[in-house]
């Protein structure tokens, strides 16, 4: 469990023509530990009529560009 858990959005970029990149800070403390961790991560979010259809979490932006970029190829 954790407290203080914290999001920020780095930055978001569109990528071709269904997909958009986000650049992600997580930090929080452990609620027994009082220990703070904190991360980066990307997103890679697919959009379809205006609605996300899917969200998808990798370790680094060059991940999900790949993962987004062969998606949109496949399509």
């Amino acid at each position: 469990a954790w407290t203080n858990y914290e999001m920020t959005v780095k930055n978001v970029r569109p990528l071709g023509e269904r997909h958009v990149i986000s650049g992600i800070h997580q930090r929080a403390e452990g609620a027994g530990s009082g220990i703070p961790v904190a991360m980066d991560l990307t997103w890679l979010t697919e959009v379809r009529d205006g609605r996300v259809v899917t969200l998808q979490l990798y370790a680094t932006e060059d991940d999900a560009r790949k993962a987004g970029e062969e998606r949109e190829a496949a399509s």
